[in-house]
């Protein structure tokens, strides 16, 4: 997410706070390099189809570091980088017809409503249990897909 982070040193940092082991960190590397060309994979067929007038994408993590480049609290550490991927942005590239509307992402843990480039990008997660992350006050938001 941050090019200016070591990519070696957040690998070490998700390892040791996870608990798994460094090759299991760097891996997750390769399964978001095979989620990028599936999802860019389906944009690209999806754009010829007559049928399709709009893409929703939804993914576990952040498709973008400029969603969440404004949290102080995560900005230059160690676990921004593990937020998401910027190479989901690169699915965006087989968008030709502008049929991508939305992507709803998880993984951050604060509301997200914001219009970029045309795509509406939306997390809304209550967080977790009794942890740091749990929303104290929840507002679920209505989506309206028009099918």
């Amino acid at each position: 997410m941050d090019p200016q982070l070591d990519l070696s040193q957040s690998y070490a940092w998700y390892a040791n706070k996870m608990q798994v082991s460094s090759s299991t960190a760097e891996s997750i590397t390769g399964i978001s390099y095979n989620d990028t060309a599936y999802i860019r994979n389906s944009i690209d067929r999806l754009q010829t189809h007559q049928d399709v007038k709009s893409i929703v994408i939804i993914t576990h993590t952040v498709p973008s570091a400029k969603i969440i480049a404004h949290d102080l609290d995560l900005v230059n550490t160690w676990r921004f980088n593990t937020m998401g991927t910027d190479h989901m942005q690169i699915a965006l590239d087989k968008d030709t017809e502008k049929k991508v509307k939305l992507w709803c992402f998880g993984h951050y843990h604060k509301s997200v409503d914001r219009d970029i480039d045309g795509v509406r990008y939306v997390n809304n997660c209550r967080g977790r249990g009794d942890t740091e992350f749990k929303q104290l006050a929840y507002y679920p938001k209505r989506i309206s897909i028009e099918i």
